[in-house]
């Protein structure tokens, strides 16, 4: 029998419909026509673990937004960059580890995108760890354990209330 807690997942499954583009994209609000990258990370995100816990995903909600992400992580290029506030590079790189994280979370990694980034000069921490992280999940231990050695697990302190909506906390 289902109970509430078994419905939340379910209704906001459903409700991803209405955010999803047609390129497979999520929007920041239902029926907008903009991807936002960090919703579309943090949907994703969402559907593998709701997918992982026996929830069935609606229609091609799922393939269309691989399709989308496999494209976006293999265009990305520092120079694309269109976050321009003070962490914007940051922000670009973050999105991008995340986006790669999910993808391999969901056994489609992207490794070619994962070793351009993992090659861009002047990588964030968060990235990096995030990176590694996607490493790690299909088995390349070594190269993650490379990318976080020595690295801090300090966050300082920030409040981005866009792109990719972190905090310190």
């Amino acid at each position: 029998s289902l109970h509430i807690g078994s419905l939340v997942p379910l209704l906001a499954l459903r409700r991803f419909q209405l955010f999803q583009t047609e390129n497979g994209g999520f929007s920041y609000w239902p029926g907008e026509g903009y991807d936002s990258d960090w919703g579309t990370n943090y949907a994703g995100h969402f559907m593998i673990e709701a997918e992982k816990t026996g929830f069935s995903l609606p229609g091609d909600m799922k393939k269309r937004w691989i399709r989308y992400q496999q494209e976006e992580a293999r265009n990305w290029s520092s120079s694309s960059n269109n976050y321009v506030h003070s962490r914007g590079k940051e922000a670009h790189q973050l999105i991008q580890a995340y986006r790669l994280y999910v993808l391999a979370l969901s056994a489609n990694a992207e490794l070619g995108a994962m070793n351009r980034l993992r090659e861009e000069v002047g990588l964030s921490r968060g990235a990096k760890w995030r990176l590694a992280a996607a490493y790690k999940l299909i088995g390349q231990t070594e190269v993650a354990n490379q990318l976080v050695s020595k690295l801090s697990t300090a966050v300082s302190d920030y409040k981005e209330l866009s792109y990719t909506y972190g905090s310190g906390l």
